[in-house]
């Protein structure tokens, strides 16, 4: 038995961090609550709404996570530059017992225009908000969408 046990380790230890498989493992074994049905390969984008593009400002799909990267991109749409604040609010699921992440973008004249940054996620709800329309700021995640029960 404990062969089979280092086996198991063995094969566990063998997946890449952070990777799909490594994922459903981390599911399987932190949230038994949860049982797999179906994963998806997924986009979905969220943000301002300053050019009638039709975002919503909340991803959250019943029954489902979402594991992949979030990748937030903030622009100037042709306004004077000033302070904004971008709040990103993350169901994170990456802890034994799920938190919200608070993450907060202070905008200053030039500071994170035009900024990508990029972050890898497991999810059940993702909301992003800003003080204004001032710059366009889009969340798009890229990944997997995972069906659970």
């Amino acid at each position: 038995m404990a062969i089979t046990a280092l086996k198991d380790i063995n094969a566990q230890a063998s997946k890449d961090i952070l990777s799909l498989d490594w994922v459903l493992n981390y599911i399987q074994v932190n949230m038994p609550v949860y049982q797999v049905k179906a994963v998806t390969p997924a986009s979905y984008t969220i943000g301002s709404n300053n050019h009638g593009e039709g975002l919503e400002s909340v991803l959250e799909i019943e029954n489902s996570i979402f594991f992949g990267r979030l990748q937030l991109d903030v622009n100037p749409n042709g306004n004077a530059f000033a302070a904004d604040n971008i709040t990103m609010l993350i169901n994170s699921l990456l802890n034994p017992t799920p938190y919200t992440r608070h993450l907060n973008r202070i905008i200053e004249i030039q500071n994170y225009l035009n900024e990508q940054t990029e972050r890898i996620e497991l999810f059940d709800r993702l909301e992003i908000t800003s003080t204004s329309t001032l710059y366009d700021t889009y969340l798009t995640f890229i990944g997997f969408k995972i069906d659970v029960n």
